[in-house]
């Protein structure tokens, strides 16, 4: 697959348990020219293939609202595991 020079992806190595695998947390951003031409959902595959293959565990995580980063990730075989739950605190 070629790829356009301004598809920029993130993949961040990391862990704080020693008893778990560690686990590569990953961050895109996807100009919107590449957007809908199924870069992301490669690129998502391949990252988990090579996780696997070095005993890491892929994750990702998306704003509820972002459903095209859902779409990616479900596609790319991401399974859906939690939800986040936020809250502003007042005094």
């Amino acid at each position: 697959m070629r790829f356009p020079s301004n598809l920029e992806f993130f993949a961040r190595i990391s862990s704080t348990n020693t008893n778990i695998p560690p686990t590569v947390h990953m961050h895109m951003e996807v100009e919107e020219i590449c957007r809908n031409k199924g870069y992301t959902t490669y690129i998502l595959q391949e990252i988990a293939k090579e996780c696997y293959k070095h005993g890491c565990k892929p994750a990702a995580r998306c704003n509820l609202e972002n459903s095209a980063s859902k779409r990616a990730l479900l596609k790319a075989d991401f399974q859906i595991c939690g939800c986040m739950l936020m809250s502003d605190i007042t005094s």
